[in-house]
């Protein structure tokens, strides 16, 4: 969407393939969800982090609406999002989020997966503004995880 004499930024080019990827991949949701993931990686790359968050919103919406409660198997997308709500002033948000994927997780039996560790230490940092107790409780919860080494 470049025209002679208009200077198009880096964002509004990503804006204009976030706008136009839902429709022209209505019918590939796989496609459609990996596309969305580039594009939220690249929006957090830029420090929009609103718009990332929003990205991987969207992204894990397309994958319930074709999976439904088969998203068990897709753990990874609702763990995503988390990292770009904590750059965002809709930090409210988070917690939901992150026991969204926890209880995937678990819905999974997957008590080894590094995703699993992944989401201690995102519990870990979450915590530490809201109770240094808990973030303690999952910082060593994630220190044993690791050292097991199973992931």
């Amino acid at each position: 969407m470049i025209r002679k004499g208009r200077h198009t930024t880096a964002q509004e080019l990503l804006d204009a393939g976030a706008k136009q990827v839902r429709e022209k991949l209505e019918d590939s949701p796989e496609a459609a969800e990996q596309v969305m993931d580039t594009l939220a990686d690249m929006y957090f790359e830029m420090g929009l982090s609103d718009n990332a968050a929003q990205m991987r919103r969207q992204r894990i919406e397309v994958l319930k609406l074709a999976y439904g409660h088969q998203m068990l198997a897709w753990p990874t997308p609702c763990f995503r999002t988390p990292e770009d709500l904590s750059e965002t002033a809709d930090r409210s948000r988070l917690l939901t989020t992150l026991n969204e994927a926890k209880d995937i997780l678990d819905a999974r039996h997957d008590s080894t997966s590094p995703t699993r560790g992944r989401l201690l230490l995102a519990l870990t940092r979450y915590y530490r503004y809201v109770s240094i107790d808990k973030s303690r409780d999952y910082a060593d919860k994630a220190v044993v995880f690791f050292q097991r080494g199973d992931s």
